[in-house]
Parts: C-alpha cells; structure tokens; sequence
C-alpha cells in the first residue's frame, strides 16, 4: 500500500508532507431511506443513489514553508490516494488545516478531511477514443453508468446509437460537442440536439451512427467504478 496522495496535480511528498495513513478502499455509501408502511412488519428499504464521502488523512509535516502548505491544502479539486491510484475523486477539504500553528523546522502532525464525490473516475477514462466505424466500448473496472464528452466531427444531420439509446443532431457544422455531465452542448449549438444525454453502461457499449457526413467520434469516456 503507497502512503501518498495527489492533491491538485501536487504529489503530498513533493510539498514536504509525509502520509501516515489514508482511507480504506470500499464502496460508495448509499444513500438510504426506512419507510415504515402501515399494515406490514418492519420497514420498507428505498435506496436513492449514493452520498457524498468524507476520506480522513493523517499526515506530518516538517519544512519552513507553511504558507505554501495552506495555498495548497483548501478548496477544491481531484485528489487521488496512493492506494487505489488508478482513479481520481472530486472533492473538498472539509476542514481548516492548522498549519500556522506550525514552528519552523519542527514535525507537526494534523489531519486532512476530503469530502468526495461518490464516484472514482478512472485515469484512463480521460483518454479520447476516436471511432471511425461502429464499435463497443467497455472499460472492466467501470462499475456504474458514465457521462461521456462526445465530439462529432463532420457536416450535415445524424443520429448516434449507445446500447440502443439514441440522440439526433441536425446539423454538425463541422464539430458538435455533447457535454453529458453538465448536460451542456457547447459552443452555444444547444438547438441543434435533441433527445436525452448520452451515457454508458458498465460493460459492453455497443455504439454506432448514421449519417453520411460523420468522419469521427470522439469520445472521452469518464469512465466511473463506486
């Protein structure tokens, strides 16, 4: 097990902080809801997706510069812990790092609370897949539904396939850019679609089109695993 993290692209041991333990790996909550129901023993179980995380990190630090260690230690922005380091969280530090308590050149512990998105997004899902022909995507540690980014390439009108889930475009324009996690056609070309957001399955992804002037999809996955 790697003891580290990255916080915001800045690995902990290049800012001069040590790691002594990170959360366990284990699944995202579910958010759940007891219902009891007149007439029937017990309670009714309704699950509605999953929450929000809070991952605890121990550290220790040893250096001069404890401003540096502020600037980067708040706010928010993808975290990834050294021991599923195949993926990226989005989160926020939940808590006030007290390091102005820190005196120069002295070991100073405290620990670091990151409030997470309940998805990981695997680092490989943020490669472009570029599709000439119909193909099946799949990704074997995706292990919930993903909100691509779909760029079509080409001119004229088409209609796009995934697992039998379709959406249409009138008109391409050279490019057109499907943003399924803000729900978002960029570039102000939100007229030019219609039908719901794309997304895909874990598991197999088969995905096709038509239209004569399609040269390319271009498909960053965000592949997601809870």
């Amino acid at each position: 097990m790697k003891r580290t993290l990255i916080w915001n692209n800045k690995k902990a041991e290049d800012m001069e902080v040590k790691i002594i333990s990170i959360p366990p790996i284990q699944l995202s909550t579910e958010r759940v809801e007891e219902k009891e129901v007149e007439g029937r023993d017990g309670t009714l179980t309704e699950t509605d997706g999953y929450t929000t995380d809070t991952k605890q990190v121990e550290c220790d630090f040893r250096g001069a510069d404890t401003q540096r260690i502020l600037q980067w230690l708040k706010g928010n922005g993808e975290v990834i812990f050294g021991n599923i380091d195949d993926r990226y969280y989005k989160a926020r530090i939940n808590n006030a790092v007290p390091l102005n308590q820190v005196i120069e050149n002295q070991l100073y512990s405290f620990s670091i609370q990151f409030r997470c998105q309940p998805f990981g997004y695997l680092l490989d899902g943020n490669n472009i897949k570029a599709l000439t022909t119909a193909t099946t995507l799949k990704h074997n540690k995706c292990t919930y539904k993903s909100l691509p980014l779909i760029t079509i390439c080409g001119t004229g009108a088409c209609t796009v396939t995934i697992n039998g889930r379709t959406f249409n475009i009138s008109e391409i324009g050279g490019s057109i850019t499907i943003d399924s996690d803000i729900e978002l056609v960029l570039n102000g070309k939100g007229n030019y679609m219609s039908g719901l957001f794309p997304y895909l399955d874990p598991g197999e992804n088969n995905i096709s089109w038509t239209g004569t002037g399609v040269t390319r999809l271009d498909i960053v996955p965000h592949w997601r695993a809870l």
